[in-house]
């Protein structure tokens, strides 16, 4: 990884002009604190480093990349991790009322309902824009990344890497595939978009999966907008299951509030169990993640923008379990959040978290987290 990073950034500066090179990091230092049945105490040190340069004169051609490096420490064992979380080359094209954007490489990429695919990918994602109709697609390959940082469900779910597998240890190999259409002002300033995922495995279980996708978002006032997006799944078009999740956000004076309603089917009427193709749990137990699936979630986040560079955050969760017809209230969930910019390079976060199970104690978890970051 170490040779990577110096790769990058050689390449870099054989780019471009040393004048327009640019470069920083940032160092952070993480204590946590999780209890369950018992205490457990992690400290945490990570380095980032990362390079941008312009390829012409203007910047529209740019090419940046991102290297990290972390280790921790938990009762007397170390676990390491190393990434090149960024290598992207992008640029834009302007003709007339048109723009065409790119991006080639390695690179973050989130789908229209964040619940499916939200992770780091190679390939190429191309966006053509009108002032009536944005256009983009996305193909991609997922062989390359570190599995210990980037989290794919397979078949049975997730499995974590053996803590004890090499500092950068290869994924399973998929090609994502991924079709958008927006109409950014369809009426009154509302926008509708329409977006096909495909995920071919490469691997002998032929997991395939594909996901049809509509959302519909934007104001209802000056200061109230609403986010609607729902769903359909399958793997072998003869099940199909679906995740839906609506939204209503306000800011009032510096009080951001969000009120929201998610759903991921379970075995409901027609439905199938939901699953999506990136790891994104609704909350944290003592036994691990809970992903999405067989789930109904309301939820109340709000963040408040505070004098002399802070800010507080929360939000709450109760995880309600719809496995089949029956719903049943599993547990609460709970995040609290202090940022405080210290300095301009200089930031302390500090973060208080549980789960409260509400037919098994042994789940409940309670986590404390505090957090040093000093930017270069």
């Amino acid at each position: 990884m170490k040779k990577v990073i110096l790769s990058l950034i050689s390449t870099l500066l054989l780019l471009s002009p040393l004048s327009s090179f640019e470069w920083g990091g940032l160092t952070d230092s993480t204590t946590s604190l999780s209890y369950t049945t018992d205490s457990s105490v992690t400290q945490t040190n990570a380095a980032y480093l990362w390079a941008s340069t312009p390829l012409n004169n203007d910047g529209s051609f740019y090419l940046k990349g991102e290297g990290m490096y972390k280790i921790s420490f938990n009762s007397g064992h170390i676990t390491q991790l190393a990434d090149l979380d960024l290598l992207k080359f992008a640029g834009s094209v302007s003709a007339g009322n048109s723009k065409l954007n790119f991006s080639a490489g390695r690179f973050s990429l989130t789908d229209v309902t964040g619940a499916i695919f939200s992770q780091n990918c190679d390939g190429l994602y191309i966006d053509y824009n009108l002032p009536s109709v944005n256009i983009s697609a996305y193909a991609g390959y997922t062989g390359l990344l570190n599995s210990r940082i980037v989290y794919m469900l397979a078949k049975e779910g997730y499995h974590a890497p053996d803590a004890d597998s090499p500092v950068y240890s290869l994924s399973n190999p998929y090609i994502p595939l991924t079709f958008s259409v927006t109409l950014p002002s369809l009426f009154t300033n509302q926008t509708l978009t329409a977006q096909i995922l495909d995920f071919l495995d490469l691997s002998a279980d032929k997991y395939n999966r594909m996901y049809a996708t509509a959302g519909l978002n934007g104001p209802l006032s000056s200061k109230i907008f609403y986010n609607f997006v729902t769903d359909f799944a399958t793997s072998d078009f003869k099940s199909v299951s679906n995740y839906s999740k609506f939204s209503v956000s306000a800011f009032i004076s510096s009080v951001y509030l969000t009120g929201a309603l998610e759903y991921a089917s379970g075995n409901n009427g027609f439905l199938s169990e939901f699953r999506g193709f990136s790891s994104i749990p609704v909350c944290t137990t003592a036994f691990g993640y809970k992903e999405s699936g067989s789930t109904m979630v309301p939820s109340l986040s709000a963040a408040i923008n505070l004098p002399h560079n802070m800010m507080v955050s929360a939000k709450f969760k109760d995880i309600f379990a719809c496995p089949s017809e029956k719903i049943e209230n599993k547990g609460l969930s709970g995040e609290l959040s202090y940022i405080c910019n210290i300095f301009s390079d200089l930031q302390l976060t500090a973060g208080l978290s549980g789960y409260k199970c509400l037919d098994n104690s042994s789940s409940d978890l309670i986590s404390a987290s505090l957090k040093l970051a000093l930017s270069f």
